[in-house]
């Protein structure tokens, strides 16, 4: 069996590195006293936007390019090696939790803006302590007339929140013990993203919080479903990308 990079694989590591070299620049957070408000996110991500990478892993039929995990290890890894501040990160995992526990409608209406660069997401899953499995009893959702839910409490260490347009929000159903997830406009007054004085200035970090925040579930993932495995990423504790399938 033959493990090794194909071409088209190196030469989109190589695409990536080159205009990541170019485009993306460091200079105004390595100096004392830099945060991550210096980091540039927005103009990076412009440009990152510019070179559809936004939808690398979104499926064809909603506007991406539905290519492979190894696909996307060639542009992370650069990414990875120039510590470019972006909301990529925040962005695809929360793209993937809508593609893998989204209705039809909500990636229809979704998943074409992730593609073409013009809505950002976050996903938002761990506790305060940093877990991410469990009822996630520190944000409640509880339900309203009609498929309508209103969550309550906090999630921690969101990747990218406090830029996202949208979040996927983990929250124990009320009265219950189970965990459902759930899609939250970010802009809404009720939802509060605080950024954390994270160590890397090259990522933006925050603590969320929602007061009454209205919430639609993805109903492709009910009570008790793992929908963070969508993800490579788990909070301080990094993993392969082994469940990037749809």
């Amino acid at each position: 069996m033959d493990f090794a990079l194909s071409e088209d694989n190196l030469v989109l590591q190589q695409s990536a590195r080159t205009f990541l070299e170019k485009e993306i620049s460091l200079g105004r957070v390595l100096v004392p006293g830099a945060t991550v408000a210096d980091a540039d996110y927005d103009r990076n991500w412009t440009k990152i936007a510019a070179m559809g990478w936004p939808g690398l892993v979104v499926d064809e039929a909603f506007g991406g390019l539905g290519l492979s995990c190894i696909d996307l290890a060639m542009i992370l890894g650069e990414m990875g090696r120039t510590l470019a501040p972006s909301p990529f990160l925040g962005t695809l995992f929360g793209a993937w939790a809508v593609q893998k526990g989204g209705s039809q409608e909500q990636k229809e209406r979704l998943l074409p803006q992730v593609a073409a660069g013009t809505a950002k997401l976050a996903l938002a899953v761990a506790e305060s302590n940093g877990a991410t499995d469990g009822p996630g009893r520190e944000a409640v959702a509880r339900k309203q007339g009609g498929a309508g839910y209103l969550i309550t409490g906090v999630r921690s260490f969101v990747i990218d929140a406090a830029g996202a347009d949208w979040l996927v929000v983990a929250a124990a159903e009320e009265g219950t013990a189970h965990r459902a997830f759930f899609l939250v406009d970010a802009k809404q007054a009720a939802v509060q993203a605080d950024p954390l004085p994270w160590r890397d200035v090259t990522r933006q970090v925050c603590d969320v919080r929602f007061r009454n925040a209205v919430a639609e579930p993805l109903p492709r993932c009910g009570r008790g479903c793992a929908i963070a495995s969508c993800s490579p990423w788990r909070p301080r504790m990094p993993r392969a990308p082994s469940a990037c399938s749809k």
